[in-house]
């Protein structure tokens, strides 16, 4: 029997989502719901079946945890300052994936990996929507010869605000961080005043909104897959698509300007739109990693330190993305 998944902060908003989408795809595979108050994690584990609940603390060392709970992957669902949920994984020589890092605040998980390189596969996830967005970009690149801009767009709903982690992240990002870094023409900044704002996105309705720049680290991965291209990921809140159900889904614009397989220039946009909001879209990524952690779609990584494009094809995203019903659909640019 496969050891479950460990779900730090399985009963916030983007843990119980997680959960939803683990279980409805996999109805055998065991979770593990951890959270300081056992009473949520024991309500969410009996709703999904299969599932336990447990108290861990991830300011503890081991979490708290004895060593004989046993686990095949960890989710860190929530910001770990100590980092105890990676040592936990590496002393138990199982994968972890960490979703809640800027692109500047990568060095504490570097050093732990250099510390230890054969230990554990650690999946760094801080990126946009669970790397969604930036899949989709990945998928569209084999299109082009050459690639001189890539922009990612996100355009969030007033009436879907962010859950209250995702919350704190990007306040924190924004407050006690750099400016977002940047590559352009092929080097690396940050970029300066004026440079941060002033960006437009386009909605599915037409409204072209107001943009700024994020530093997450999207920009990391898709500087690996588009060298020597300028590449921006931008959130605007504005009006979005709404679902069947009439609530605001969640929209991703990809624009690529560059040379076609043929040579021709070539400038083009994709949308995605997700009925069921901002947190669901983060949930579907992470969910698709997890998948990969445990094993469950084929074998588990090697140790190492990866981004989320290392371990899900961007074709199988799609994909995925499709079965949930979503679809990639160009545009025209105006």
């Amino acid at each position: 029997m496969t050891d479950p998944i460990l779900m730090l902060g399985g009963t916030g908003v983007m843990g119980t989502a997680i959960a939803r989408l683990l279980r409805a795809a996999h109805p055998h595979l065991p979770l593990l719901i951890a959270a300081r108050g056992f009473g949520r994690a024991k309500r969410l584990a009996d709703e999904l079946g299969n599932a336990q609940a447990i108290e861990a603390d991830v300011d503890l060392p081991n979490l708290g945890l004895s060593a004989s709970v046993r686990f095949s992957a960890v989710a860190v669902l929530l910001r770990d300052l100590g980092y105890n949920s990676i040592r936990a994984a590496q002393a138990r020589g199982v994968p972890i994936v960490l979703i809640s890092e800027a692109a500047f605040e990568l060095a504490p998980i570097a050093a732990l990996f250099a510390r230890g390189p054969s230990r554990s596969a650690i999946v760094m996830m801080g990126h946009s929507h669970g790397g969604i967005p930036m899949l989709l970009a990945a998928s569209r690149l084999p299109e082009y010869r050459n690639v001189q801009a890539v922009r990612v767009g996100v355009v969030f709903d007033p009436e879907d605000p962010l859950p209250p982690g995702a919350q704190i992240d990007m306040e924190r990002i924004a407050g006690s961080g750099p400016p977002p870094l940047a590559l352009r023409q092929g080097r690396w900044s940050w970029l300066g005043v004026g440079e941060t704002a002033g960006h437009v996105v386009t909605t599915a309705r037409g409204d072209r909104l107001e943009a700024e720049a994020y530093g997450l680290p999207d920009i990391l991965s898709l500087a690996d897959l588009a060298p020597g291209a300028d590449i921006t990921l931008l959130g605007a809140e504005g009006r979005t698509a709404r679902g069947s159900d009439g609530r605001p889904g969640h929209e991703v614009t990809i624009e690529i300007d560059g040379e076609d397989l043929s040579g021709r220039p070539s400038l083009r946009r994709w949308r995605l739109i997700d009925p069921e909001g901002n947190a669901m879209l983060g949930a579907r990524g992470i969910a698709l990693a997890l998948e990969r952690l445990s094993g469950i779609t084929g074998q588990t990584p090697d140790p190492g330190l990866y981004f989320p494009e290392k371990l899900i094809l961007p074709k199988d995203a799609v994909e995925r993305l499709s079965l949930w019903g979503m679809d990639l659909v160009e545009e025209t640019v105006s």
